[in-house]
């Protein structure tokens, strides 16, 4: 016999043992599909490939030894072989497939020989019990979620140098390092890491939770620093980021605990949201004009942050951005600002206000009151706002139960969402033709409120809900005409 043909022993469940001769050259697609009482494979070397889900959910297998001569193991080969605790590879194979080893959840570790360059999509997707693997130089091409799932790795030995890893396994989706391994090139643990030339971006997850790194050198061919990029490098202090660089994905720097400092060079026109979430050692960053919003949660929990100027070109300043900088004394916030999305500055114990009549506002060096955050108490029952005020907040006078009067200027031109909620005694307000933006539920509760709009019709930029159902509208108000 020279080759076990397709299906050949489809689902014989209670086949128990099996013994290929040395003649034999091929195991077929699905050749011991489900073979569920099988307990250990020796495929002799007589055997060059090993087909498509050939032992597929054989889920009895404790132990494989694939034979000198075989070159590729299939897709799926042995998917699902969930008592798989050992593999023995021989020194031909090149290729292993993608979910050749999915879902294999005793296998605890496992060397690749010198003899492989591809390694497919999925291939140890869900091995949940792998706590090491190792990976020779001569890999040249890693699929996506090779490790995904792969909740226990510990160590992920790379033989070869940086070089070779960064063009190869930046592609691994999430990077292995997303539960915490030890990433070791060359047998050596990486603290520093300066990426080579021929780099152009930083995927996704490629060096998440790599706790041991503290350096890294980023080169002028690299454009754009992916999503996760750098979440949870606990230990990492010195990152520079080149001109050449023109985006930074969400949290790209999450949990880098121990940054001290960062600076966002002006080509960059975007920084996602939770960029630098929880950076709780970092003092000071510089954003450049070339930004212009500033999204969610991006500095929440950066407790040390003492000061930021948000440069001219920001429009808007997404909500929880600022939250939890404990530290935070002093934002310089520009006249280009739009909006100020909800809880942007909550919990910032320290940060100072300018007060105006009985409203704390936020602004910059040439106009203290661009910003309107919030009423001095929840207790007032009048404000004035000052006649420089581009912007009022979210929830600037959420549940001021007692105001009675408010006066908006006509410099206002954005009203933020649920900015006069369950104020419950305010009986009349006037919204000057200045407002070209007011969000949702912005006079939500408000059951005694008469609205005066100087404009004759509701702007595009006022949100379809920006009214209590209850308060009536008065459409073309003239102070003094009406």
């Amino acid at each position: 016999m020279t080759s076990i043909s397709d299906r050949a022993f489809f689902e014989c469940t209670s086949l128990a043992s099996i013994t290929i001769g040395n003649s034999v050259t091929s195991v077929g697609y699905r050749a011991f599909f489900r073979c569920s009482s099988i307990q250990s494979v020796i495929i002799p070397d007589s055997v060059i490939s090993i087909d498509e889900r050939a032992f597929e959910e054989c889920t009895s297998i404790a132990s494989i030894t694939i034979g000198n001569s075989v070159t590729s193991i299939g897709a799926s080969a042995f998917s699902q072989c969930t008592s798989l605790e050992s593999i023995t590879m021989g020194n031909s194979v090149t290729s292993i497939g993608e979910s050749a080893f999915l879902s294999c959840t005793s296998l605890t570790n496992i060397v690749i020989p010198s003899s492989v360059t591809t390694i497919g999509d999925n291939a140890f997707y869900d091995c949940t019990s792998l706590a090491s693997i190792t990976i020779p130089d001569s890999v040249m091409s890693v699929g996506d979620r090779v490790l995904y799932g792969c909740t226990s790795i510990k160590n992920v030995y790379y033989l070869g140098n940086i070089d070779g890893w960064i063009a190869t396994a930046c592609i691994w989706e999430p990077n292995p390092t997303y539960y915490g391994a030890n990433l070791y090139f060359g047998g050596e643990l990486v603290t520093s890491i300066v990426i080579p030339d021929y780099v152009t971006s930083i995927d996704s997850y490629v060096f998440t939770d790599c706790t041991s790194l503290v350096s890294v050198t980023i080169p002028d061919s690299v454009t754009s620093i992916d999503q996760r990029a750098f979440q949870g490098c606990t230990s990492l202090k010195n990152i520079n980021i080149p001109d050449s660089v023109t985006s930074i994905g969400g949290a790209a720097f999450k949990n880098c605990t121990s940054l001290p400092s960062i600076t966002i060079p002006n080509s960059v026109t975007s920084v996602g949201g939770s960029a630098f979430y929880n950076c709780t050692s970092l003092e000071s960053i510089i954003i450049p004009d070339s930004v212009t919003s500033i999204d969610k949660y991006t500095f929440y929990g950066c407790s040390l942050l003492k000061s930021i100027t948000i440069p001219d070109a920001v429009t808007s300043i997404d909500e929880y951005a600022f939250c939890g900088c404990t530290a935070l004394e002093s934002v310089s916030i520009p006249d280009s600002i739009l909006s100020v999305g909800q809880y942007a500055f909550v919990n910032c114990k320290l940060l100072r206000y300018n007060e105006y009549d009985n409203g704390l506002y936020l602004g910059n060096e040439n106009n203290i009151y661009v910003v309107l955050i919030q009423a001095k108490d929840r207790k007032i029952t009048s404000c004035t706002m000052h006649s420089a005020t581009k912007v009022i907040a979210y929830d600037a006078f959420y549940n001021c139960a007692s105001l009675t009067s408010v006066i908006i200027p006509d410099s206002v031109t954005s009203i933020g969402e649920g900015a006069f909620i369950s104020c419950t005694s305010l009986i009349s307000i006037t919204i000057p033709d200045s407002v070209i933006d007011i969000g949702y539920n912005a006079f939500y509760n408000c059951s005694s409120l008469t609205i005066y709009c100087e404009v004759d019709s509701q702007p595009s930029g006022w949100r379809h809900s920006w009214n209590c159902s209850e308060c009536p509208v008065v459409w073309g108000y003239k102070a003094g005409e009406n």
